[in-house]
């Protein structure tokens, strides 16, 4: 089995969405788990990260095999065309205010990406 570092970057704002109840997003079932790569892939290119599998996992430190499902399943939902990410009026305003807060309304953009990649939203590809 492939550890996952002690910590990655925005390791408490993937905390907050995927696991907010205290668990450790890290215990979470394989899919669950996909939905925090997610965040933390959406992250890093809204942080100026190529959205290539390569550079994410370089700049998370963590090997393309824990990305893969999760990078594939945002590429099928759009995430990775066009600057979608940088057009998120959602993800814009949450980088201006800058804080991780507990307001719900301030997670969901983050919770929709959690939701494509971990294949409980948008389209699924099961490979």
């Amino acid at each position: 089995m492939i550890s996952i570092p002690d910590r990655i970057p925005y390791e408490d704002l993937i905390q907050k969405v995927v696991a907010p109840h205290g668990s450790s997003w890290r215990s979470l079932p394989p899919y669950d788990r996909d939905g925090a790569w997610g965040v933390a892939m959406v992250r890093s290119v809204l942080d100026g990260v190529r959205p290539s599998l390569n550079e994410l996992s370089s700049h998370l430190g963590v090997p393309i095999v824990l990305l893969k499902r999760a990078y594939n399943q945002l590429a099928l939902n759009g995430a990775f065309r066009d600057d979608a990410i940088h057009r998120d009026h959602g993800l814009k305003d949450w980088k201006e205010n800058g804080k991780v807060t507990d307001d719900s309304l301030r997670l969901l953009p983050w919770c929709y990406y959690a939701a494509f990649a971990s294949g409980a939203a948008g389209h699924v590809r099961n490979d």
